[in-house]
């Protein structure tokens, strides 16, 4: 556990909007035995690899493999460094400064 260490995230969001901001420092009430409970309820269960099974249920069975349920009494700061709006400018800014056409620039949805 982190004890008395200060955490500082640098992320970028590319979260699609309206979703919460997925980080691996904040609080994750969703538990092993509920993604089992998920793939057996949906029919899922025998469709994902035997890896997956095998991590699912080492995980209900050991609470410490479990996310950061509470950050209570963590010293924890989120910077949010970019998003995809900052990222694409900034590679069009270095395409143009190295030189590359805007015809050579792929643009994928």
């Amino acid at each position: 556990m982190l004890g008395k260490a200060r955490v500082i995230t640098l992320t970028q969001d590319t979260r699609p909007e309206n979703l919460p901001w997925p980080d691996p420092m904040l609080a994750d009430p969703s538990t092993f035995e509920e993604a089992i409970r998920v793939l057996k309820k949906y029919d899922m269960w025998d469709h994902v690899s035997e890896r997956i099974h095998d991590h699912l249920l080492r995980g209900a069975k050991s609470p410490e493999m479990e996310t950061l349920k509470n950050t209570e009494g963590l010293r924890h700061e989120i910077f949010d460094v970019g998003n995809q709006r900052s990222a694409c400018e900034a590679a069009e800014e270095y395409a143009k400064k190295t030189g590359i056409p805007r015809h050579d620039i792929i643009y994928e949805d």
